[in-house]
């Protein structure tokens, strides 16, 4: 099942399924990223998560003309009671049967959304008003993209990557960018990972290369890396 990054001008949070979101309260502007996107995107511009945002047509209550059956005309004789007083007695007592009965209909809809509180989350997905200078300094990892190949030293102790780091961003220049290294096993499944720290300047629209020396394991099929992380230039 797909899942779904969200973002609140802050930081990052999932992933969720489209229901999650759905109970979230997401908004049509909330930024959303998954698996397989290049980059952020609202929320509402996404077809599959259009139905979370749907409104149906406006209800039209008006009831339709009243049109009394037409009966053939009887000739009937009946025999007509004065009208009863209404008295303040049945007064009184109409008021506490209407009291009583708005009365339980609040406590039973109070209940009702008491009972959901459990699981109540405060809406914190407002809608984010952030410039693209602020989007890049908080989430650097979107903007640096990594790349390049290694191979093994003589000795074969040693992985020697000869990488290179890609700044996308529009406006903001990055420095010291973490390195994730990920090892992995015959089978492709992730078995170790390591960090380093690449100390250079990268700025915007640039492409920087970068050498770096990782262990090389007896168990450790290939290797792949990516920037997590990095600092903004000021």
């Amino acid at each position: 099942m797909k899942k779904y990054y969200a973002h609140d001008g802050a930081v990052s949070k999932g992933p969720f399924t489209i229901q999650e979101l759905k109970d979230k309260g997401i908004k049509r502007a909330t930024p959303v990223w998954t698996e397989g996107m290049a980059d952020w995107v609202s929320a509402g511009t996404l077809d599959e998560l259009k139905e979370l945002f749907a409104t149906p047509p406006p209800f039209n209550a008006t009831p339709p003309p009243y049109q009394a059956a037409q009966q053939p005309v009887q000739e009937t004789h009946q025999t007509f009671e004065p009208e009863k007083e209404y008295t303040p007695i049945r007064k009184r007592l109409w008021f506490k049967v209407t009291f009583t009965v708005t009365l339980c209909v609040f406590a039973i809809i109070l209940f009702g959304n008491m009972s959901k509180g459990s699981g109540y989350e405060p809406d914190t997905f407002a809608e984010p008003e952030l410039t693209p200078a602020q989007l890049e300094a908080q989430n650097p990892q979107n903007y640096l993209n990594a790349g390049g190949g290694y191979h093994e030293n003589f000795l074969g102790d040693k992985l020697k990557i000869e990488g290179y780091i890609e700044n996308k961003a529009t406006v903001t220049n990055y420095k010291d960018a973490v390195i994730q290294v990920t090892f992995y096993s015959k089978t492709h499944s992730p078995v170790n990972t390591e960090e380093y720290v690449i100390y250079e300047y990268f700025p915007h629209g640039t492409n920087k290369e970068f050498k770096l020396k990782v262990n090389n394991y007896s168990n450790i099929e290939s290797i792949g890396w990516k920037v997590i992380n990095a600092k903004v230039m000021k």
